[in-house]
């Protein structure tokens, strides 16, 4: 019998795998696969690293893991949210990433006892207004639903794993964690770039947004992992932002936070509706020439998430994760951490 378990982690090199390799001490064995072609620095020395587009070279993946050896599952693929590829182009890869996925989840052998997804609230459509929106007031019945491929392929990526799971002889162990904008501890994160770009010169958006601390929600995943075998988990948790705010709040605070973090003292504020006149006229702009210019299709689809409120109730996540708010950072020590590692 094993002394320790093992644990393979497909997409292990996002900005939020560094965020939990980075707060946590392995008490595991752990295999990564990554698109990288070579291990990335903060990854521990002892994990296994094996390299693997999930398009492409996924045959020569699956000669080298030992699935044998593996006990849990852990997925957080995605295709990138900034592409220079057209709507049209960015669902076709998607799609040989959803083929990719599944044929690795065809592969895993019987003993996997639990599956864990990283997934997004963007499987509930990302544009449309959502207020304090629960697990419950879910409506959509099938990925073909959602227009954007973002959105429709994190969906797809939903309904194969939950597919997989409960038709598995026997039935494994499954949880779908949707996450929102999370500020991570990779150079890159998109979402901390994003307030930098706005720290001397940006909008105090009114509109409540949720966000989270990478390290917060790498904390859930935490605690999921070193869960008793016997606990019974949902198959889908909104965790969007820190459970002590018991309200949702602007994505201005936000920025003010960073602002604070960063001791800036001298900035402007550009008021709120000239973005909005900004992001309906880019809208307007991508409709007529998305499909003639790189990038448009994807940054459009970012910036229309400001103009409505995407906020999210944690009722259940709190439920059943008590101590999670205990463990918690604040967003302005999370800021905080990443000014001096950076």
């Amino acid at each position: 019998m094993k002394s320790k378990e093992t644990i393979l982690w497909i997409g292990g090199i996002s900005g939020f795998a560094q965020s939990y390799f980075q707060a946590f001490s392995l008490t595991e064995e752990w295999v990564v696969v990554g698109v990288e072609k070579t291990k990335p620095s903060w990854l521990p020395g002892h994990v296994t690293f094996l390299s693997c587009d999930l398009t492409d070279n996924l045959q020569e993946l699956i000669k080298y893991i030992k699935f044998d050896e593996i006990d849990r599952v852990i997925v957080s693929i995605r295709p990138p949210l900034v592409t220079y590829r057209t709507n049209q182009q960015a669902w076709k890869y998607a799609q040989a990433m959803l083929h990719g996925l599944t044929v690795l989840l065809n592969s895993l052998p019987s003993q996997i006892r639990q599956i864990v997804h990283i997934s997004s609230i963007a499987t509930v459509d990302h544009h449309p207004r959502q207020s304090m929106f629960s697990e419950k007031d879910d409506r959509v019945s099938s990925s073909q639903e959602l227009s954007n491929p973002y959105d429709r392929f994190k969906r797809a990526c939903e309904e194969r794993i939950s597919h997989w799971a409960t038709s598995s002889n026997p039935p494994k162990s499954y949880t779908h964690l949707r996450f929102g904008a999370i500020f991570t501890d990779a150079p890159g994160c998109i979402q901390c770039q994003s307030l930098a770009m706005q720290a001397r010169l940006g909008p105090l958006l009114a509109t409540p947004i949720d966000c989270n601390s990478g390290r917060n929600a790498a904390t859930l995943l935490h605690l999921i992992l070193s869960s008793p075998h016997d606990k019974v988990l949902q198959p889908v948790y909104f965790y969007c932002r820190p459970l002590h705010f018991s309200r949702p709040v602007s994505y201005g605070t936000y920025l003010q936070t960073y602002r604070e973090a960063y001791n800036m003292r001298y900035y402007l504020t550009v008021p709120d509706r000239w973005v909005r006149l900004f992001v309906l006229g880019f809208h307007a702009l991508t409709r007529w020439l998305g499909g003639l210019v790189p990038y448009l299709e994807s940054i459009d689809y970012l910036l229309l998430v400001t103009l409505n409120e995407h906020s999210f109730d944690q009722t259940l996540v709190q439920q059943d994760f008590p101590e999670l708010v205990l463990r918690e950072e604040t967003i302005l020590q999370c800021f905080e951490r990443r000014r001096r590692v950076q």
